[in-house]
């Protein structure tokens, strides 16, 4: 805070300003002035929080200064010291809302009392119109956001246009949508707001903001045509304020309307620009209409020969198969979104199943289907999604190279083993069909490398497998023998009692029934 001591005697100024330890009263700076009206002319510059001036002084008193200060600076708190202690004078002091009246001579201790009321006082006001400013702000970004969002549905667009015959003189309009990234999530969204109408308006365009943790609107409005001439450089100021609170945005701007009942147009043109950043990258504007034609055919991607990759040690290959994917989808950028992530969404779970079957943990960072998807909603480009599922290709291969052993033909034998051990009809003929080798040589080749016999690789991949099932106390071990490839649920129990040592209806026999 700052102060200023107006007294005509040198000495009190000189024993005021050296008998008060200024620094533990909050006073960080002070002036002073020998009448009131230099005091005057030192507050055109100075405007201090506390005037202390004596009441009898030439040229101008300190009632008349005080009078004079309140007027200027009704914020500013008076404090007066005298030698006469007159009714009249101390009238006046209070009609002035003085906050103290000290008589000379002063007593030191009493006048930093008065000053401890007085900061007191002071900071209590400024908390009330901190509450009152902030209560005031949070209104009017409030009242700016329910207009922005009214102004893009046509349903919406009569009764907003009637609050706001601010615009009448308005010639040209165009929505600007902006996608938020990084930490935006954490910025309050009044802040945003506040952060692109300042962008914009350094610019010489007025605008309206609507701000939600992912998406801002912003409805651009001006007499002159340099809306789309401003587009470009406030988004790049905007972008500034977003990066220093770790947070980024890319943008959609729509057609330039000369109407503000056609915003609605503008806003789903908009829509469209920024569902083509999708393809881009951080910080790409996309205007209306900036974006080639067609939509891609999912149709032409080979489903099929993707999932036969995970059959074989073909990481490349299918990491190949996934970049091509990208590159083709990106010559079709009116392709929505949408449609891509749930495009990717069907390969992450083809690779989800291939994992499962080999017990790969591939997905151990999810806890369900839900929690992948919503992964996959939240990546902001589609290259961003490329490497997700590229990279859980990868994670399959490595997985699936660990528990490979050195004879590549044993290895597509085990893989085959795991994706059809619940089948009840598998056996050595049908690994024999696959493999397109005799089944004494299979089982020579399967022993003589594993240093295990084919059938009893298989028991106990069915038995691991069952294992893990009957931990669900909803299936019976009917229902557990027949999903890892028994008909008979008492041969199953027969075979992992001999196997694991415990029968699978031992831990509840009201649940774990074996009737067929």
């Amino acid at each position: 805070m700052k102060l200023l001591l107006v007294d005509d005697e040198f000495f009190i100024r000189e024993r005021v300003c050296r008998g008060i330890d200024w620094n533990s009263l909050g006073i960080a700076e002070y002036r002073e002035a020998h009448d009131g009206l230099e005091a005057l002319e030192l507050m055109s510059g100075y405007r201090p929080d506390i005037l202390l001036t004596d009441v009898r002084m030439p040229k101008m008193d300190g009632i008349a200064l005080a009078e004079e200060t309140v007027k200027r600076y009704p914020d500013c708190r008076v404090i007066f010291i005298s030698g006469y202690s007159d009714t009249v004078c101390l009238k006046k002091a209070i009609a002035l809302r003085a906050v103290g009246f000290v008589e000379k001579p002063i007593d030191m201790s009493e006048l930093a009392s008065v000053f401890t009321y007085a900061r007191e006082e002071i900071f209590a006001e400024r908390d009330k119109n901190s509450a009152l400013e902030q209560i005031n702000r949070l209104n009017r970004i409030k009242k700016e956001a329910s207009l922005a969002q009214g102004l893009t549905k046509l349903e919406t667009l009569e009764s907003t246009l009637s609050e706001m015959p601010e615009l009448s003189d308005a010639k040209r309009f165009v929505t600007v949508l902006a996608r938020l990234t990084g930490d935006a999530a954490k910025l309050d969204p009044g802040v945003v707001s506040d952060m692109a109408s300042s962008s914009f308006r350094e610019y010489g365009a007025e605008c309206l903001c609507a701000a939600d943790s992912e998406t801002l609107i912003i409805q651009l409005f001006d007499t002159k045509p340099i809306l789309y001439s401003c587009l470009e450089r406030g988004c790049g100021r905007f972008r500034e304020y977003l990066t220093r609170s770790g947070a980024d945005a890319v943008f959609g701007g729509g057609c330039t309307v000369s109407s503000l009942g056609d915003l609605p147009e503008s806003y789903n043109t908009a829509l469209k620009a920024l569902d083509r950043c999708y393809y881009k990258r951080l910080g790409c504007i996309g205007a209306h209409g900036d974006y080639s034609a067609g939509v891609y055919d999912f149709k032409t991607f080979n489903i099929s020969e993707f999932t036969e990759l995970l059959t074989k040690d073909a990481s490349d290959h299918a990491a190949f198969l996934l970049r091509g994917l990208i590159c083709d989808i990106k010559r079709f950028d009116m392709t929505p979104s949408d449609c891509v992530k749930r495009f990717f969404y069907t390969l992450t779970q083809i690779i989800y199943s291939a994992a499962k079957k080999d017990d790969m943990p591939i997905f151990s960072d999810f806890s369900s289907d839900l929690d992948i998807w919503a992964h996959i909603s939240a990546l902001p480009f589609i290259d961003c999604l490329g490497d997700f599922v590229t990279q859980r290709v990868r994670r399959f291969f490595e997985m699936s190279r660990a528990e490979a052993t050195d004879n590549a033909v044993v290895n597509r034998i085990i893989r085959f083993v795991k994706q059809n051990y619940a089948n009840m009809d598998f056996g050595i003929t049908m690994i024999s069909d696959y493999m397109n080798l005799s089944p004494t040589y299979i089982c020579h080749l399967f022993k003589d490398t594993t240093g295990n016999t084919l059938g009893n690789y298989l028991v106990n991949l069915r038995m691991k497998k069952a294992e893990e099932m009957i931990k669900d106390p909803h299936y019976k071990v009917k229902d557990v023998a027949r999903m890892v490839g028994y008909r008979n649920g008492n041969y199953f129990s027969y075979q992992f009692k001999k196997h694991m040592g415990y029968s699978p209806s031992g831990k509840n026999e009201s649940i774990w029934n074996t009737d067929d």
